[in-house]
């Protein structure tokens, strides 16, 4: 591409961004998502410091007598933070290895170490949590306050239980995210936060391309006066919808996390996160993964599918050319992947990022093909084929162009003659 072509598309570029920023106020829905997003972080502190008071009342009520069986929880409760690790990891141990024959000083029970059920209730979340904590004092990491069981209900831990009982028990086993990276980890578990962040994108950058084309506005004509081929139009609205994109769904995530990092830690990127792994491709089983390891593949889904969201919209533009219908048309993909069960190979299933990565998909899907890297793979797959798609759209206006041209002038040429 020669310069003064470079210079003509940097043109096009610069009157797109000053146009989005007079008709789409992108910076300022950024800075709300981020102030909701530090909001929200507000709240999990709250929740901590209510439970941690609640709790502390629940083991006075407990244990009111200083010879008071498992009196050694209050104290080490009130002593510090790492006193309460301490003694956690050890009634975890009593219930695991030594098959809950507890003594007075470790009773291998609390208020939060469900023990009034059947035999073999919550034993997979014990030996779980009881795992991560070895895990986490052979690399001196600091577990999460207060502590709590490691439950996962997809895994069977709460199928043993009444529904009273599983209220019960995951209401007293808490976990608060109250360290930047920590937090980070809880929004993209959430597959209704990472839908709201991208149902935001959609609605500051899905309809423009679609009533350009509709309406032929002064941006399309001034480009097409211009000779700007018409793929390259698109090229450039593309770039700039996946700008807004990113602007919408990342900065506000990256931005928190940088504001809650200076303020209170970023926390371990060693810290342990349940997964589903098959390092022998004979049958997945439970293991570890660092919650670096996890915020790096679960982010870089996250791009994937903002990119993927992207070219479906590019493509309802073209096709409906109707922005409000290319906008519910695309927000209805994100919506349905809400409620979409694990399906090897269909992009919905993509969108529950923390199913994906983890590997619950596809323990639950029992297929291969929604392993992480698979998924990896199948999607850019999915975003090649939508690439293509829309170069024939666009290679096909122009053909049908000529062709009624060239139809034009021969039904000129006999006039003439």
């Amino acid at each position: 591409m020669g310069a003064a072509a470079m210079r003509k598309i940097m043109t096009f570029i610069r009157f797109e961004f000053l146009k989005r920023r007079r008709v789409w106020p992108v910076g300022i829905v950024a800075l709300l998502i981020t102030i909701s997003l530090a909001v929200g972080f507000g709240v999990q502190k709250h929740n901590q410091s209510v439970f941690v008071q609640d709790y502390s009342t629940q083991l006075k009520k407990r244990y009111p007598n200083e010879n008071s069986l498992g009196r050694s929880e209050l104290t080490s409760f009130q002593k510090s933070e790492a006193a309460y690790h301490d003694w956690f990891f050890k009634s975890v141990a009593v219930n695991v290895v030594l098959n809950g024959q507890g003594t007075r000083e470790i009773p291998g029970f609390g208020v939060r170490l469900y023990a009034r059920t059947a035999s073999g209730a919550l034993s997979d979340a014990f030996a779980r949590t009881y795992d991560q904590y070895r895990y986490m004092r052979q690399k001196n990491i600091t577990p999460m306050f207060p502590d709590s069981l490691v439950i996962v209900p997809v895994a069977g831990d709460l199928d043993k239980l009444s529904d009273t009982d599983k209220q019960w028990v995951m209401r007293n086993n808490p976990h608060f995210y109250v360290q930047a990276l920590p937090f980070l980890w809880s929004l993209l578990q959430s597959n209704g936060v990472v839908a709201l962040l991208l149902a935001f994108g959609v609605l500051l950058s899905g309809g423009q391309l679609a009533k350009e084309l509709a309406h032929k506005r002064a941006h399309s004509h001034w480009l097409t006066l211009q000779d700007e081929p018409f793929p390259a139009q698109v090229g450039i609205q593309f770039g700039m919808m996946l700008t807004t994109m990113i602007q919408v769904v990342f900065v506000p995530l990256l931005a928190v996390t940088l504001g809650i990092g200076l303020l209170f830690g970023f926390g371990d990127g060693r810290y342990p996160v349940f997964s589903y792994q098959n390092p022998d491709g004979f049958g997945s089983k439970e293991a570890i993964m660092p919650l670096s390891q996890y915020l790096t593949n679960t982010l870089s889904l996250l791009f994937l599918l903002t990119v993927f969201l992207t070219l479906v919209m590019i493509i309802l533009s073209m096709l409906l050319r109707n922005g409000w219908l290319t906008i519910l048309g695309t927000i209805l993909v994100v919506g349905l992947s809400l409620i979409t069960p694990p399906i090897p190979g269909l992009p919905l299933t993509y969108f529950h990022l923390n199913d994906i990565v983890t590997g619950i998909a596809q323990e639950q899907a029992g297929s291969d093909a929604l392993q992480a890297p698979a998924v990896f793979i199948n999607l850019g797959w999915w975003c090649v084929g939508l690439l293509l798609l829309i170069i024939l759209i666009t290679e096909w206006r122009r053909i049908v162009h000529r062709l009624q041209r060239i139809h034009l002038a021969s039904q000129k040429s006999p006039a003439s003659l």
